[in-house]
């Protein structure tokens, strides 16, 4: 056996780990949330595919975010430029914002659905 396979058999092979933190910004008033994805592994992260599905009433920021399809009150947007996008271990990268656009009413409760993958990517 290879020495690559040795390691695979093991699960000692270091891969990426990517997990989105939403950080809200509380100098407004209505909900306001930063996306930042997150390489906890140890190794560059590579081609990644990032889908979000969020409440109708919300909007996602930047030109970087196609909008998908939209049913039962939820739009699904893709991350277009993430397999141009290295993420380097450790670091926080900052790839849109999702709010509420003032003329909706606030929400009392709604939830976001994200799913995020890279090539050799850890599964946790």
């Amino acid at each position: 056996m290879e020495h690559y396979e040795i390691e695979d058999l093991f699960f000692k092979r270091k891969r990426p780990q990517l997990k989105i933190q939403l950080e809200s910004n509380n100098l407004v008033r209505q909900p306001v949330f930063d996306i930042i994805v997150l390489n906890e592994g140890k190794v560059l992260a590579e081609k990644g595919l990032l889908n979000i599905k969020i409440p109708e009433e919300f909007e996602i920021s930047g030109e970087e975010w196609d909008k998908i399809s939209q049913n039962s009150g939820l739009k699904k947007y893709q991350y277009y430029n993430l397999s141009r996008i290295p993420f380097y271990p450790g670091v926080k990268t900052n790839i849109g914002r999702i709010y509420l656009p003032k003329e909706k009413r606030v929400l009392e409760e709604f939830q976001f659905v994200f799913m995020i993958t890279c090539e050799n990517m850890e599964i946790i």
